[in-house]
């Protein structure tokens, strides 16, 4: 990725946009502090979505969920979920299977181990909404929930920012 400044950017825009247009990428600078990414779009919606700064990207690898301890509560027994195929290059992780990975249910090591052996070929996200649904069941039972852990699971997820209709 080559860096251009502001002023090398305001006089070979065109040269650069011919660049951009065939795959490549800069980082402009204003003032020497970086300024912008410009960068060709991108055909995977949550790609886009990342670049307009609608979600916030995982901080953490898949491959931490494992330290993660899972006390033993008593939880209903829920039916497992259909798996995501480990074609897909996105996953969806929803509240349901995300308190599998903070308190020990029957799936939960499945559920783990399924997505850290996939973790290499599929992106995890998750609504927003798992956020704050995470953190109210850590406040709601934090003799069960350790909060570092929902931290864990988190920063494990690409977190996308839903708009109101």
């Amino acid at each position: 990725m080559k860096t251009v400044t502001h002023r090398q950017m305001r006089n070979d825009s065109a040269e650069i946009l011919r660049a951009v247009a065939d795959g490549e990428s800069f980082l402009v600078t204003n003032g020497g502090q970086l300024a912008a990414l410009i960068s060709p779009p991108s055909d995977r919606p949550l790609d886009r979505s990342k670049a307009q700064g609608q979600v916030r990207p995982a901080r953490r690898s898949v491959a931490d969920l494992s330290l993660i301890e899972r006390p033993e509560i008593q939880a209903h027994q829920r039916r497992t979920r259909r798996r995501c195929p480990a074609s897909l290059l996105i996953c969806y992780l929803d509240t349901s299977a995300a308190m599998k990975l903070l308190v020990k249910e029957p799936e939960s090591g499945g559920l783990t181990r399924y997505l850290q052996a996939g973790a290499a070929e599929q992106e995890l996200v998750a609504s927003w909404l798992l956020h704050t649904e995470l953190r109210c069941a850590a406040n709601r039972y934090p003799d069960d929930i350790d909060p570092d852990s929902v931290g864990i699971v988190l920063d494990t997820v690409s977190l996308i920012v839903t708009r109101a209709c």
